[in-house]
Formats: C-alpha cells, sequence, structure tokens
C-alpha cells in the first residue's frame, strides 16, 4: 500500500498525461514442437481479443539465449507464426513482436524481417544484442519497421546511445532495472526530445506493471504498457505475487485518483 500511495503521489505532482493506458498482451507460447508452440500462440492471441486488449506482442524466442522449452528453430519460421496470427485476429489488430536478441548479425536479421513488412507490426523487439549498436542503426535505416530496445540499460546514458546512435524508435526502459521511477523518467525525456515512443518493459509481478502504469500515467509518448491478466500468465509471480489486478475494461486500463 505504501508503494501505490508513493506513486499516486509522483502522478499528482508531475500531472496526467494519461488517465486510460492502453495494454498489450505479453504472450508466451507452450509447446514441446513448433506446432503446438505456433497453435498456443494463436489461441492466447484469439483470447486476448476476445477480453478486448487492443494488442499483442508476441514472443517469438525460437532460438537464442532465451528459446522457448528447447526449441531450437529456424528464426525464418518466425513468420509462420506472425502471418497465423494475423490471419486469427485480423488486420486491425495491432501485432508487436519480440525475437528476444535471437540474430547473432545484422546481416541475417535484415534478411529475415524484411520479410515480415507485409503484417504492419508495432514494432520489432530486441533483435540483436543491446551492445550492438551500429547494427540497430543498420535494422532502422534498411527496414521500415520500427525497432525497439532497452529492457536490460540501467543508466539514461546508455539510452542516449542508442537512441542517437542505434537509431531505436522505441525506447523500452525496465524500471526495476534503470533506477527507478525517476531514472526511467529521465529517460521519457530524452526520448520526447527525439521526438521518439516510450513503451515500458514490464511483466513480471504485479509490482512492475503498476510501476509501468504510474510511469505512462505522466508520459504523453508512451502509448502502450506491457500487462497480461494474472491467469492468463505462465509466471507462477505473476499468478500468486498480485498487489490487485488494475481495472482492465473496453482494452483500457482506467487509472484512479
Amino acid at each position: 500500500m505504501a508503494f501505490r500511495g508513493m506513486v499516486r503521489g509522483r502522478c499528482r505532482r508531475l500531472g496526467y498525461a494519461h488517465r486510460r493506458i492502453t495494454p498489450y498482451a505479453s504472450l508466451l507460447g507452450m509447446g514441446a514442437t513448433f506446432n503446438a508452440y505456433c497453435a498456443s500462440i494463436v489461441t492466447m492471441a484469439t483470447e486476448a481479443r476476445r477480453r478486448s486488449f487492443r494488442a499483442v506482442k508476441l514472443e517469438l524466442i525460437l532460438s537464442g539465449p532465451y528459446a522457448h522449452g528447447g526449441l531450437q528453430v529456424p528464426n525464418s519460421e518466425i513468420r509462420t507464426v506472425i502471418a497465423a496470427v494475423r490471419h486469427a485476429v485480423g488486420p486491425e489488430f495491432v501485432l508487436m513482436v519480440d525475437v528476444g536478441y535471437a540474430f547473432a548479425d545484422t546481416d541475417s536479421c535484415l534478411a529475415t524481417i524484411r520479410e515480415w513488412q507485409e503484417f504492419d507490426l508495432f514494432f520489432v523487439e530486441t533483435p540483436l544484442p543491446s551492445g550492438v549498436i551500429a547494427g540497430y542503426a543498420r535494422l532502422a535505416r534498411e527496414q521500415p519497421i520500427p525497432i525497439a530496445a532497452g529492457e536490460w540499460l540501467a543508466t539514461r546514458h546508455e539510452f542516449r546511445d542508442l537512441m542517437d546512435d542505434g537509431l531505436v524508435a522505441i525506447a523500452q526502459p525496465d524500471i526495476g532495472r534503470v533506477g527507478g521511477l525517476t531514472e526511467a523518467n529521465l529517460v521519457c525525456d530524452l526520448a520526447a526530445a527525439r521526438g521518439l515512443r516510450i513503451v515500458p518493459h514490464a511483466w513480471k509481478t504485479g509490482l512492475s506493471i503498476a510501476a509501468a502504469m504510474h510511469l505512462a500515467a505522466v508520459t504523453p509518448h508512451c502509448p502502450y504498457i506491457e500487462f497480461l491478466p494474472a491467469d492468463m500468465s505462465g509466471s507462477a509471480l505473476r499468478r500468486m505475487l498480485i498487489l490487485d489486478e488494475p481495472p482492465f475494461r473496453d482494452g483500457m486500463i482506467e487509472l484512479s485518483d
């Protein structure tokens, strides 16, 4: 309760930019085979749309350090999953894709994600390791899908490099990693000065979601936060360590005073 009182007080001091926040559902598929995994993601996306979500992020991490459940599927198959979800949810629904640092080099990343242009993605998240700044700049220059990154960065100075030299379109501070609400707000200021968007990284617990809600409330250039209802989450922390579920209606989270 003390935390909630603290962030409410901060919002009163800074002034609300949003009274209603749009969350996206962050979907982590399940399955021991690629076909089962793909079917799981499609089912979850369809359920999110049924629950009035307006956007989802597909955690399509089929290779690399965070590959799901031991899957090691060629990155070329990511397109298969995106196509199946797009067909299931329709053309107006917002889709984002997180590939979890899956690409070992910029050339292979470019060759793959250029084939995703037809799916009208809001962003592709963390295609390359955070320190490959020149690679991020090439992605921004050589293909049209917006690139998002920053979940592991610890200071605004790292974000400045990612924005100015890496040319990302969307910065993703994690409030718990970047130094709390104060440092996260400074990252938001850097993005605002450059005409960039903020979509904070936060999904593991109700505490991190509450922090992201309040950062979004005072950030005009934050179009979405990451959120998944506890009963849809595979994380025991998310299901069992709950402050309160935010009031989610008609695809929006409504903030009280």
